[in-house]
């Protein structure tokens, strides 16, 4: 465990020998139990009844459904679908803790600020595949702007350091966007949509089921048109998917996605179309694959073991304008690609007992070249750098009686050039008729970003990982079928942060941060087709022995999303996001407090017939006028409308 007092610290390790032998070892064990006759994990006691599960992020260990805890967020299609959200950006300020920054719609970076940490603290998942850039100047951060809202099936959100799964990058939570699969009624899927500023999306998806499996394609097309000055995005993707029976008891799944995007707006720290100085825009052009390739094999009712091979590549171009007196154009080329072989075991030994083990194996490569625009003279920013990791992790969760249950998680990471990082994560929960509560305790790391170790101007290969400690309190309870109330309280801490000193103008490693806060969520039946959530969250960050204040985030945000299913073919729903104040600054302005605000938007959605369906939204219904960066006004009233068939 850690002591938290100023900069010292102990951050809990184990030292694993022989590392790379022992993850060897492991796998070969892995491909055994594969390929052992059933005999050796028979099923002695005979078949139980078991309750249904699902296996959701941040554990390896099935739950039941009922007993997920409030760390952890789902958002079904079913009800992706009833919020009708413009973007993903949109649909995740919805979520309790989890702030989007979207000042320029989807031209600009769309990044998550989850419990108030840096963006680049949150490992983000597509299909289970890490999609975090560590080539880019954001440190690692996703860009959400890039998701296409009309292709995911679900969202899985994790709060809370989950690096004794997940590794790097997962200090404060993680993100996994699960991509929608073939639908065994529908073979062919079409969705046009329209709306304000040339706004124009069009998606279409064929699938075939047979006796062993399915196949599917999707394409999407995507146009955010001009919504605010100088904003653009258009992107094309197309993904091809599908699963194999091999026999009753393995599977075989795969998936391909490509896309290409490009993106416009007013730089950052411009002060946007309000007050930039130049107007012309910067520009980026981003090309993305990720492909996973899974076998599983069922060995009974009890044990089970999974194979996954992963590959991500993303190749991004950005010509950025200058922003004078402070920065000069900047022209960057980065690619940047990660391999990953996974292996896991997961096994209910004894009734009361789950275990999962797991294995991983990456291979990180990255090259950037640029040049910075002096007005003359031209200074190069090109740099490269591969990085090899294994890691080896477990879990373990015991049913000590009918109320409590314990819950110990570790994964020890191996990365070249750097120690052994240990992740330990504990949980103890007590559940009694219609009351959870629950303690969870955890610590997590971030490896340092190849722009910090090898850009020539401002990186510095001597940086060490960034390390967290968190603790969270939850407590739910069920007063009625009708009605439910989670609290939750968190404590987090982060240690050796990376950021930009703007007195040597250069990356340096100083930095303790301390985010406590409270989130509070209250869902309630109205009636038996309408239902409302309330959320609220309030945050006290805090950079130590520093004067500075952290930007880009409110210390304050809620919403409140009315859901009514008004007949069996037409539903509504309307939310209104409320977002404290953010501190914030930009070259022109210097710092600034944007104000507060609060943006309702409504939906309609209407089932035609069996096969024509149509939905209708009006976005910021109130034209609530707002900035959610300095000089970036919001879109005002905004109408879209979308028709889809399926056959």
């Amino acid at each position: 465990m850690s002591i938290i007092n100023g900069h010292n610290k102990k951050h809990f390790q184990i030292d694993v020998k022989n590392y790379s032998y022992y993850q060897s070892v492991w796998v070969v064990l892995l491909f055994t139990l594969v390929t052992l006759s059933d005999e050796l994990f028979a099923d002695t006691e005979g078949k139980m009844r078991e309750p249904i599960t699902i296996v959701i992020t941040g554990s390896n260990i099935p739950v039941i459904k009922d007993q997920i805890d409030t760390s952890a967020t789902i958002i079904s299609r079913q009800e992706i679908e009833q919020i009708n959200a413009r973007s993903v950006s949109q649909l995740l300020n919805t979520v309790p803790g989890l702030h989007v920054e979207n000042s320029s719609s989807r031209g600009g970076v769309n990044a998550v600020y989850l419990r108030g940490a840096e963006a680049n603290y949150t490992a983000v998942l597509i299909n289970g595949i890490k999609v975090n850039d560590p080539n880019n100047s954001r440190g690692g951060a996703f860009d959400f702007s890039l998701l296409d809202i009309n292709t995911i099936e679900r969202i899985e959100i994790v709060k809370g350091p989950v690096s004794s799964l997940y590794g790097s990058d997962a200090m404060a939570g993680v993100i996994n966007i699960i991509t929608r699969p073939v639908d065994n009624a529908v073979s062919t899927r079409l969705r046009v949509e329209g709306g304000p500023n040339d706004l124009m999306n069009a998606s279409a998806s064929v699938g075939k089921t047979f006796s062993r499996g399915n196949v599917s394609f999707q394409a999407t097309h995507a146009d955010d048109g001009e919504q605010i000055e100088g904003s653009g995005y258009q992107a094309n993707s197309a993904s091809l998917g599908g699963e194999y029976q091999l026999r009753s008891d393995t599977l075989l799944s795969m998936n391909l996605f490509f896309q290409d995007a490009e993106a416009q707006s007013f730089p950052d720290a411009s002060g946007g179309p309000e007050y930039a100085v130049i107007r012309d825009v910067s520009k980026q052009d981003t090309q993305q694959q990720h492909h996973y390739l899974a076998l599983q094999r069922d060995i009974n009712s009890r044990h089970s073991v999974k194979f996954q091979v992963n590959y991500f590549q993303t190749d991004e171009r950005s010509d950025e304008v200058a922003i004078p007196p402070v920065y000069p154009p900047i022209v960057t080329d980065s690619d940047y690609q990660r391999q990953s072989i996974l292996a896991t075991y997961t096994g209910k030994p004894y009734p009361q007992l789950d275990v999962s083990l797991g294995s991983e194996m990456a291979w990180e490569e990255g090259d950037s070249t640029g040049v910075i625009d002096l007005g003359g003279p031209t200074l190069p920013t090109d740099f490269s750098l591969e990085r090899r990791l294994s890691a080896l992790f477990g879990e373990i969760q015991y049913q000590l009686d009918a109320h409590w249950r314990a819950y110990a998680g570790l994964r020890v990471d191996s990365p070249e050039e750097f120690s052994d990082q240990t992740s330990p994560r504990l949980g103890l929960s007590f559940q009694q008729q219609d009351t959870t509560i629950r303690a969870d305790w955890g610590q997590g790391f971030k490896l340092p970003s190849f722009y910090a170790l090898r850009h020539p101007l401002v990186g510095n290969p001597e940086f060490q990982p960034e390390t967290s400690e968190s603790y969270q309190l939850m407590w739910q309870q069920r007063f009625n079928a009708d009605t439910q109330l989670d609290i939750t309280g968190f404590w987090n801490h982060y240690f050796d942060l990376i950021d930009f000193d703007d007195a040597s103008n250069v990356l340096v490693q100083r930095s303790e941060v301390e985010i406590n806060g409270i989130e509070i969520v209250i869902k309630h039946r109205l009636m038996p087709s309408m239902n409302v959530q309330l959320q609220y969250t309030a945050l006290e960050m805090d950079i130590m022995n520093s004067d500075d204040e952290l930007e880009k985030r409110p210390d304050s945000q809620g919403s409140l999303v009315l859901s009514w299913q008004v007949n069996q073919d037409m539903q509504l729903a309307a939310s209104a996001n409320y977002v404290g104040k953010v501190k914030d600054s930009s070259v022109p302005t210097g710092p600034r407090t944007l104000d507060s605000y609060t943006r309702v938007d409504m939906s309609l959605g209407w089932q035609v017939n069996r096969h024509w369906s149509t939905q209708f939204a009006l976005d910021n219904v109130l034209d609530e006028n707002y900035e959610e960066a300095i000089g970036f006004p919001a879109p005002g009233v905004g109408v879209r409308l979308s028709v889809s068939a399926t056959m």
